[in-house]
């Protein structure tokens, strides 16, 4: 997978990705037992240290400034897989709000006022979203557990940019929602033989779908 795949990028006026072929987004999903192994995989990247050199709180400013960049150009582009800038920042500012030190940062704060809402905003509201790859929605899915991690971690704090990002990522009616609502959830937890309950089999087998948030 090239770097220019690695983004999520908005839709041109002929209906078209800018980054592939329209045969691409077609892509046949993940096996059923692929798709166990993706919603069962833990991030494997280890939080950014609380502090620098200095004992200042640490955070990506370069990550950052790049993020905002892409975010607010015309043709925006979201970077969402695991080497991009979007979760670079997310697992910083839960290190940090982990330590009870994120509002004593001002790039996190900055980070949560502004980037991380339009971030989320178009990759789960955007009309563009229902045309993206498989992997691009995986890779939405675990930005969004790490998300939640965060919310977790600020549930006493009146963080109002959070608590909005948090409406329209369990809203059904969002894009990302819409986009995977035919898929049907295969999630199972980890070393376990025998699961507790199972979804009735449909007739006709449907897509499997492995990062349903809902």
């Amino acid at each position: 997978m090239t770097a220019k795949e690695d983004l999520v990028e908005p839709i041109m006026g002929n209906g078209q990705q800018t980054t592939s072929d329209t045969n691409d987004q077609q892509q046949t999903p993940p096996d059923y037992q692929t798709s166990i192994k993706i919603e069962n995989e833990d991030d494997d990247t280890q939080d950014e240290k609380a502090y620098d050199e200095n004992g200042e709180p640490k955070f990506p400013n370069d990550d950052l400034l790049k993020l905002e960049e892409q975010v607010n150009r015309v043709r925006w582009i979201v970077p969402v897989l695991s080497d991009g800038e979007l979760i670079k920042c997310l697992r910083a500012t839960v290190c940090l709000a982990r330590e009870k030190i994120d509002t004593k940062c001002e790039p996190c704060q900055r980070f949560i006022r502004d980037s991380i809402v339009i971030s989320f905003t178009k990759i789960f509201c955007d009309d563009a979203v229902q045309s993206w790859k498989y992997d691009i929605y995986v890779a939405i899915y675990k930005n969004a557990m790490k998300f939640i991690e965060l919310c977790v971690l600020k549930i006493d704090d009146d963080c109002f940019p959070l608590l909005d990002i948090l409406s329209f990522i369990m809203n059904p009616l969002a894009r990302y929602h819409q986009a995977n609502n035919n898929r049907s959830c295969s999630y199972r937890p980890q070393n376990e033989t025998e699961p507790f309950a199972t979804i009735i089999e449909h007739r006709f087998p449907q897509r499997v779908c492995s990062f349903s948030i809902l």
